[in-house]
């Protein structure tokens, strides 16, 4: 697996785009999975984690409430 990590979050939707189709490219040949992992600096881990599955990821890191450094991590909640 290859993860796309946004440790501050700090990335936009544009971005998280191009890393997963780079990662995804290179990860082709050895048939490695693409996923991400984003922090809530910018109130953005959700739309981003959600951009890249749009792109081809297929693993998305959270945690309930969205519990974690800083601003916290993907928020998910049952």
């Amino acid at each position: 697996m290859i993860v796309v990590v946004d440790s501050y979050g700090s990335m936009y939707a544009e971005q998280v785009e191009i890393l997963v189709k780079k990662y995804l490219k290179y990860g082709a040949d050895t048939h490695k999975e693409v996923g991400i992992h984003a922090h809530n600096n910018q109130q953005l881990a959700f739309a981003n984690s959600i951009e890249a599955i749009i792109h081809g990821a297929n693993r998305v890191d959270a945690s309930m409430f969205g519990f974690g450094r800083g601003a916290g991590n993907c928020p998910w909640s049952c």
